[in-house]
């Protein structure tokens, strides 16, 4: 095993977030040691070592052979994957995987369940932030299709944001009749302390539509979303969690191109052309939900993605990931 201070062309596996030891003593039980770490807020390293401990010892068996001698693993707490280069062209010499909480198109962590579905402080309003138990609650809690209403939804913090920072002053002054449904959409703050705004959960499964995008990186919400059995609509990124690959736009959510140009350097006027295109876009989109037709498939669709998120992120599928 390579020392962990050794430099790795632009990243220090010394920087790694934790650095930890997995193996088997005596018959089948599971040892984790941390051998370093620097915590991260809202519970980051014991949410995820209960997930990894969860698999270890629901494949105690197959595993154990391979594990008597301990085996190191690095874990990057970031939001954002930091290690740069692809899975074709790495551009550094770094042989170790970092397991990270999100991988994107231009870095090379290996993606693995978050913290989230241990405990997540920031969900409040529910008996429980542990995923079984909301996950279950979020899909026993939402109406019937008919019953919600024809608006599309979306609550976050705004601040740490690059799109959202840009959408959401935008969308305050967009027009009523600029999409063919209402558009509720607000920033609770961070952890919702605006609470005038803030909305459970549960509470969001009473609208039809649901928009997701980026938080500071990756956005942790989208599995909330999908288990309300609403019609998600993901703006596009290149940051993906380790379940994405499973899920296929127009079977379990729909998509819309994100904004391009939207850096604080671009003048005004690209800014204003790139929002009315996304608003066209998405516009575009809703209105072929509008019809009967269009409305029984967008039930299925957010059927489909309800059935994803309570079947495919359980946790024996997460040991199963591991």
């Amino acid at each position: 095993m390579a020392n962990t201070t050794t430099y790795h062309g632009p990243y220090q596996i010394s920087d790694a977030k934790a650095h930890l030891e997995i193996f088997y003593k005596a018959g089948l039980d599971p040892v984790v040691n941390v051998l370093r770490s620097r915590l991260g807020g809202q519970g980051k390293l014991t949410g995820m070592l209960q997930i990894l401990r969860g698999s270890l010892h629901d494949f105690a068996h197959e595993l154990q052979p391979m594990l008597m001698q301990p085996m190191q693993l690095f874990f990057n707490f970031n939001d954002f994957p930091s290690v740069s280069g692809s899975r074709r062209n790495p551009g550094h010499r770094l042989r170790l995987p970092m397991f990270a909480m999100s991988a994107s198109d231009f870095t090379t962590e290996v993606p693995i369940p978050d913290f989230t579905f241990f405990t997540y402080s920031k969900v409040t309003g529910v008996k429980s932030s542990h995923w079984p138990v909301l996950s279950a609650e979020i899909a026993r809690s939402a109406p019937r299709w008919d019953l919600r209403r024809d608006v599309l939804f979306w609550r976050g913090c705004v601040g740490g944001s690059r799109i959202r920072s840009f959408l959401f002053p935008r969308f305050r002054n967009l027009s009523a009749n600029a999409l063919p449904v209402a558009l509720d959409a607000d920033d609770s703050g961070w952890f919702g302390r605006h609470k005038e705004v803030y909305t459970s959960l549960p509470d969001q499964c009473k609208s039809k539509f649901l928009l997701h995008m980026d938080g500071n990186a990756y956005s942790a919400g989208l599995k909330y979303k999908l288990a309300c059995g609403s019609l998600v609509i993901v703006v596009r990124s290149s940051y993906h969690e380790f379940f994405y690959p499973g899920l296929v736009d127009g079977q379990h959510y729909v998509s819309v191109a994100a904004p391009r140009n939207i850096g604080k350097n671009e003048q005004s006027y690209v800014h204003t052309r790139q929002f009315n295109h996304f608003v066209k876009e998405l516009a575009n989109l809703l209105d072929r939900y509008q019809s009967p037709q269009g409305a029984y498939e967008a039930q299925q669709i957010g059927a489909n993605g309800q059935e994803f998120a309570t079947r495919h992120l359980s946790f024996a599928t997460l040991s199963c990931y591991w």
